[in-house]
């Protein structure tokens, strides 16, 4: 679906895309053009706690960098 708006979407505008991203589906969303993530149930969730909030985190962190390339 990335790859189909950037086709008419300018670079220019940055694309965010929210749902189904996961730590270990970053790197198909980057490569398709995407700017970003926006992270909801998948990173927090009520009454979650902060510690289990942080551990999700790290995990999309860590994913993010992998994604880049930066981390194996």
């Amino acid at each position: 679906m990335v790859k189909a708006w950037r086709a008419v979407i300018a670079v220019r505008v940055p694309l965010v895309p929210v749902g189904g991203i996961s730590p270990d589906n970053m790197g198909p969303f980057l490569t398709a053009g995407t700017n970003g993530f926006g992270l909801g149930s998948a990173l927090y969730k009520p009454g979650q706690s902060a510690a289990t909030t942080a551990s999700h985190a790290k995990a999309f962190i860590n994913g993010l960098a992998v994604a880049r390339g930066q981390k194996k």
